[in-house]
């Protein structure tokens, strides 16, 4: 069996394989797939899904939305350079807890 006591490091070595395969999109195509499976499976996330905090969001309205999110682009306060798009969900307050639940 896979011993994942270091998962930080195994997603780590996962994720530098596949961005050494960017000459062959195919391969790397298959490895991402193997990756999340992999994770599903014993429930890790890579760690370039990781969000460093503390964010700062640049402006006051997102740049998408939908019916039950918004999509935000924050910034690292640390490396300005580091830019994501947050997801976050809507909430009302007058929302019944089961309600939120199932979103």
């Amino acid at each position: 069996m896979l011993n994942l006591g270091g998962n930080a490091q195994f997603t780590t070595i996962w994720r530098q394989i596949i961005d050494s395969l960017r000459a062959d999109p195919g391969l790397q195509k298959r490895c991402i797939r193997a990756l999340r499976k992999t994770c599903g499976i014993y429930g890790i996330l890579p760690t370039s899904y990781a969000v460093p905090f503390p964010l700062t969001k640049p402006g006051q309205r997102p740049f998408a939305s939908g019916g039950f999110s918004d999509v935000w682009r924050v910034a690292d306060e640390k490396d300005r350079d580091q830019v994501f798009a947050v997801k976050s969900l809507r909430v009302y307050e007058v929302d019944p807890v089961e309600t939120i639940n199932k979103v």
